[in-house]
């Protein structure tokens, strides 16, 4: 991550659009994960909740 930071960064990027970025990436890794892995754990959707 230091690398690729470093890189897009000499390069112009923006720190703005590098957490941007980087935290899309990470949702979109991690996201699946937390669906399959937690889906009988979460409480159902109702209206109080």
């Amino acid at each position: 991550m230091n690398i690729i930071t470093k890189v897009s960064l000499n390069r112009g990027m923006s720190h703005y659009v590098l957490v941007v970025y980087r935290n899309a990436f990470a949702t979109i890794v991690i996201a699946p994960f937390a669906l399959i892995l937690e889906r009988k754990i979460r409480p159902k959707m109702t209206l109080m909740i």
